[in-house]
């Protein structure tokens, strides 16, 4: 039976690409995606969801919900850099032959609940069951955490990618970019008593995606692995 999961996410580029396989996985049930802000704004985190989901042959579509605008405490810092003005290394912008946008903003409804509210629901109607799959800094989690414990503590377990652990960071000498993003917010999921796994840089630096590879899939592309190979090769290669 496929695990059911929350995957929130701030959907830069890698996160994209987290989608379109979660989506493709015999092995995942995604019940819902909640955006938090991280690599990009969460307008365009939301964007990027929904262009992501428009381009994957689903047969179920997962709720979407909106979250945490800015982090905790510290100042809001985006990676555009990295990631793009769009958070999808410019894909949004691509126009075909005829100047019309390849990838135009995408009709979907977002849910007018916010992403805690769908965590805490979601937890409640499946307890230890769900899986939260945090791809981005841990804004919303931890606002989940700090309404509703005891229901967070339902969880089967959060699966973090996130921290540097035995290797350098990737935003200072020591500091990964998803924690470094809201540092009070992953204490508090910490100290929470859920069971976490870490993904950390140590195992996403022997995850190698060269362009050769991205060339590849490109060739037998279907319009979803299209839109994730041009994100990657743009904010990659």
């Amino acid at each position: 039976m496929p695990s059911r999961i929350i995957l929130d996410t701030d959907t830069g580029v890698d996160d994209a690409l987290a989608i379109l396989l979660a989506m493709r996985s015999p092995e995942l049930r995604v019940e819902a995606i909640t955006g938090v802000c991280g690599n990009t704004s969460l307008e365009n985190c939301i964007r990027n969801i929904h262009l992501t989901l428009n381009v994957v042959d689903a047969r179920e579509t997962p709720v979407v919900a909106r979250g945490e605008e800015r982090p905790l405490v510290r100042e809001l810092a985006f990676a555009g850099d990295i990631h793009g003005d769009d958070g999808l290394g410019g894909v949004t912008n691509q126009v075909d032959a005829d100047g019309r946008r390849v990838y135009p903003d995408p009709d979907r409804q977002t849910s007018t609940a916010h992403a805690v509210e769908l965590i805490l629901n979601l937890a409640g109607r499946y307890p230890g069951e769900l899986i939260l799959v945090a791809v981005g800094p841990l804004t919303n989690v931890a606002r989940a955490v700090m309404k509703d414990p005891d229901r967070m503590r339902g969880l089967r377990e959060i699966i973090i990618m996130g921290g540097a652990f035995e290797t350098g960071g990737n935003v200072s000498p020591v500091a990964e970019f998803n924690i470094h993003a809201d540092p009070h917010a992953a204490q508090i999921v910490c100290d929470a008593g859920i069971p976490l796994v870490f993904v950390p840089l140590d195992a996403t630096r022997q995850a190698f995606l060269d362009a050769g590879t991205i060339d590849r899939y490109a060739a037998e592309a279907t319009a979803g692995t299209t839109t994730g190979t041009g994100s990657a090769r743009a904010a990659f290669v």
